[in-house]
């Protein structure tokens, strides 16, 4: 099955030289590298434009985001299946051959990700990152705004993706939420259980120096979601933002607190293995549970399905 790998770059200097690397050494072979910077101001786009791989296609924009990088792809990637790759991240050397493995022998399911671990700027394992294995359980923590799926590990097939019209502008941040939110509408999804991607933890990071904006961006997935389905119009973010609706009220509390419960949770990870630190680390994570149960029980849900699917 023909493959492009997407990655969308912006500022991602000095970790972008092993993502790059990742994804070269790759055992599934038959692929193209669509890189795609988004306007960097650090020397990311001058190392790029060093790499002599003759499956790298370069483009370069102005910075628009992620989002639009992926609709970028879109309109260039020919191939069936387009596997996404964030910049400051590593790929195990399998992942495009499991992943591809799984969408070959499940002809439903229009994207997959994977199991996947957490380092920090230095390379060093810091924690894990699960995500669910049964299509079900996926889509349940697709509706309530949870996980599911890890865009950055994900494979998707390229039809479905085109067929929602892609990533949408007006979701600035979250931008997968929303993404996975409509292509549940019609399709199944599904997760390797092997640990095949690496997240690098950076405080400077797209996703956690906007952790709040992150948040209320996802419920107002979640709210448009919520719309579809009763076959009401959707409302522009500024609406959401300044509505005074129950729902939409709700929502953002729940965005400011899961924000709080991510940050805890966040903590626990960069605590050391020392007797000290080990107690602060179940202190953080404890009080991540309260903040957020529900994230608290679908991390309990997946470790019961791992233990059982080994």
């Amino acid at each position: 099955m023909d493959v492009w790998v997407v990655m969308p770059v912006y500022n991602a200097m000095p970790y972008l030289k092993y993502a790059v690397a990742s994804v070269l050494e790759q055992t599934y072979r038959d692929f193209r590298f669509l890189i795609i910077d988004d306007g960097s101001t650090d020397n990311s786009y001058e190392f790029l434009q060093s790499i002599s791989d003759p499956r790298v296609v370069l483009v370069r924009q102005n910075q628009r985001g992620p989002g639009e990088a992926m609709n970028r792809a879109l309109e260039i990637c020919e191939a069936p299946v387009l596997a996404r790759m964030d910049a400051d991240d590593v790929s195990d050397p399998r992942r495009l051959e499991y992943q591809i493995a799984l969408l070959e022998s499940n002809p439903k399911m229009a994207a997959c990700s994977c199991n996947c671990n957490y380092i920090d700027k230095q390379g060093n394992l810091v924690g894990t990152s699960t995500v669910p294995i049964s299509p079900r359980i996926i889509r349940w923590e697709i509706s309530l705004g949870l996980r599911g799926l890890i865009q950055g590990a994900t494979c998707f097939r390229t039809e479905p993706l085109r067929e929602i019209s892609g990533y949408r502008p007006r979701f600035q941040r979250a931008e997968e939420v929303d993404v996975f939110l409509r292509l549940a509408e019609k399709y199944e999804f599904g997760n390797c259980k092997e640990f095949l991607y690496q997240i690098r933890l950076r405080g400077d990071s797209y996703s956690v120096a906007n952790t709040l904006l992150n948040s209320i961006y996802a419920k107002y997935a979640l709210y448009c979601s919520y719309l579809r389905a009763k076959g009401q119009p959707e409302i522009e973010f500024e609406e959401f933002a300044k509505s005074r609706s129950w729902q939409a009220i709700v929502k953002r509390m729940q965005a400011r607190t899961e924000t709080t419960s991510l940050q805890f949770w966040r903590q626990a990870m960069t605590q050391d293995g020392r007797w000290l630190h080990r107690s602060r680390k179940i202190a953080f994570i404890m009080l991540a549970a309260l903040f957020s149960p529900t994230r608290a029980i679908s991390r309990v849900t997946r470790t019961i399905e791992r233990a059982w699917v080994k």
